[in-house]
């Protein structure tokens, strides 16, 4: 019972012809996190807010 509930259309630059497969995966990466903001999926993740807070806790600066 599936049913189609986003459409996305991702985007990448590239500049030499080896890298085509790397920008087409991208391409995917991008159209999946338009899909996941149009759906409300990790919405969290656009709150600057929650990302400061999450860093401190969870993350170590390298």
């Amino acid at each position: 019972m599936g049913r189609l509930v986003a459409t996305a259309r991702g985007e990448q630059e590239y500049f030499d012809p080896s890298g085509i497969p790397t920008a087409t995966e991208a391409c995917k990466s991008n159209a999946l996190i338009r899909c996941c903001k149009d759906l409300g999926v990790a919405g969290e993740l656009w709150d600057p807010r929650f990302v400061c807070e999450f860093k401190e806790k969870h993350c170590v600066e390298a």
